[in-house]
């Protein structure tokens, strides 16, 4: 591979590793949760069940390769570090996924990385929301399709296994990523399709990819099957994505210049013939504006709707419109503008750039979540603690789910709303009593849970809004802890019966999900560098103009 090639990737190492170096992912809104499940796996690779969080819950509701990497990365770098290392790693592999993309649609061109380097919805994904499981298992999605597309129109063991084994780990990374990337990965794999011979490889793959994915997703039925529903929790992007405050975070920021630029991308994908890849990023378009238009609600059902979020359908689509503005930007900017091609083409890349760090500077500026607490002061108070009992937080924010990794004590909260038992929580519609004043109902939920007989010993309170509640219920103040965000902590007694009766301990040990996922990824390495049949070598000159206007190349043989 050329360095010219190259160099795009180690733009993007470098610009990351800087912002991986000043912790930015801290601030994220999910990084902590990943952080907290790494630390299971680190401390217990082969049980489901955890007792840190909700009283007991089951980890298997969660795909669990990203965070089991984390930890085993964590041995070198620590956990905390091992997410921003990881997400370096992902990001490196969505550019390279999706330019292996472009390359099987066609549409491969140089300046392609550049642009997905410094797509702002990547940084608002990585640095804001803390999703990396979804990079991730994008990545092995979008590979999963190129490669698919090759074993539909080539055959062979290698392919086949390859592309069976990249969809197994998107499904092992984020089991929902997977399964709407389905529809991508269909597309991709048809547009390579002639005859029965090539549906019977299609139909083979599937066998295979259900096969290798059973072990994991009848683990997953099984928490969906013994887990209660979760009442639907609001989310901004069920709403109106192109007004109000939630716009900037769920539409601009992702897309960027790419949606300003995107008649260009479908232009050139309906004269290059992709039209059933062009209607499909539409699709992808319209699912990620949420409660804009009733089109995604209409198709998926009320049920289905009230527990997705569309973020994601925003950013596959602005990555899947960058791929054709890029080939534009290479072979067609030049016949349409002449001289100034190469001033407009440097023009969008600095566009791209200047929208990432704008991203960038408002995540760092603008956040979400509270100061950091002194969290070190927190844990060492509760750990020098003896006896049982659950502590609470109250405004901590995304700090409480690093709390809980510091300290061996017990939380009745936690990050992961999904797993949660206990009835008063799970019927809630608030999404952690921690942040309970944020949603309807929340300052009743507060109420509920300290006066019922749940086991609450300590309340770390880093707002004084929920204090008359504390005093209400027969809490009193016990320790102040100085930090950029002062808390408090309180605790009563009386706790005893209710923590025995809350808290559930079960042995729920799953090799299989400990070993296959990290199996899996051992086995796609090893055909990935295992060595293709040699092929007779190919001189492409540019001799020849497609009706379209692209430019098409005679092969001949090298001499």
């Amino acid at each position: 591979m050329k360095f010219s090639s190259l160099a795009p990737y180690a733009v993007a190492t470098a610009f990351n590793g800087v912002l991986v170096a000043d912790r930015l992912y801290d601030f994220s809104y999910d990084a902590s949760t990943h952080i907290f499940f790494a630390s299971h796996y680190r401390t217990e690779w082969f049980s489901l069940w955890d007792t840190r969080w909700y009283g007991g819950f089951s980890v298997a509701g969660y795909s669990p390769l990203s965070q089991q990497l984390m930890a085993l990365l964590s041995y070198i770098s620590g956990l905390d570090l091992s997410f921003g290392i990881l997400l370096i790693v992902a990001l490196v592999f969505l550019i390279w996924s999706f330019q292996k993309l472009a390359s099987t649609l066609g549409l491969r061109s140089a300046v392609l990385p550049w642009l997905l380097a410094f797509v702002p919805g990547l940084y608002l994904f990585m640095y804001s929301f803390g999703q990396l499981p979804a990079l991730l298992a994008t990545a092995f999605g979008v590979a999963a399709a190129a490669y698919l597309s090759l074993y539909v129109e080539k055959g062979g063991w290698r392919l086949l296994a390859l592309s069976a084994l990249l969809a197994s780990l998107s499904f092992f990374t984020h089991f929902l990523v997977c399964a709407l990337l389905v529809p991508l990965i269909l597309v991709v794999a048809l547009s390579r399709a002639h005859g029965l011979r090539s549906l019977r490889r299609i139909v083979t793959w599937g066998v295979i990819v259900a096969a290798i994915s059973a072990p994991i997703l009848i683990q997953i039925i099984n928490f969906v099957m013994t887990t209660p529903s979760q009442a639907t929790i609001p989310h901004p992007t069920r709403g109106d994505v192109l007004v109000g405050p939630s716009s900037g975070a769920f539409f601009w920021s992702i897309y960027g210049p790419v949606i300003v630029l995107a008649p260009i991308s479908f232009m050139v994908l309906l004269q290059e013939r992709k039209r059933t890849m062009a209607a499909l990023t539409a699709a992808y378009l319209v699912f990620g504006l949420g409660g804009t238009t009733p089109i995604p609600r209409l198709l998926l059902g009320s049920y289905v709707y009230d527990i997705l979020t569309f973020e994601k359908f925003s950013l596959w689509a602005c990555l899947l419109l960058t791929i054709p503005l890029a080939y534009y930007l290479e072979h067609g900017l030049l016949r349409d503008f002449g001289r100034r091609a190469k001033i407009l083409k440097h023009s969008v890349l600095l566009s791209f750039v200047v929208a990432s760090l704008l991203v960038l500077v408002l995540t760092a500026t603008v956040s979400s979540q509270p100061p950091p607490p002194n969290l070190q002061g927190i844990s060492s108070y509760l750990n020098a603690q003896t006896g049982d009992g659950f502590y609470i937080t109250l405004g901590l924010g995304t700090w409480s789910r690093t709390l809980s990794v510091m300290t061996s004590k017990p939380t009745l909260d936690g990050g992961y709303n999904t797993a949660r038992r206990i009835p008063l929580l799970a019927e809630s519609g608030v999404e952690t009593i921690d942040s309970a004043k944020f949603f309807p109902g929340g300052f009743e939920l507060v109420g509920e849970v300290l006066k019922g007989n749940y086991g609450i010993r300590w309340v770390v309170l880093g707002d004084n809004v929920y204090e008359p509640y504390l005093i209400a219920n027969g809490f009193t103040e016990v320790q102040e802890v100085a930090g950029a965000l002062p808390v408090s902590v309180w605790t009563r007694g009386g706790y005893e019966e209710g923590f025995k009766e809350t808290m559930v301990v079960k042995d729920e040990t799953s090799y299989v999900w400990g070993l296959l996922p990290i199996t899996a990824l051992a086995l796609a390495a090893l055909v990935a560098v295992r060595k293709p049949k040699a092929i007779t070598p190919v001189i492409l000159t540019a001799d020849d103009t497609e009706p379209t206007g692209r430019q098409a190349y005679s092969r001949t043989p090298s001499p």
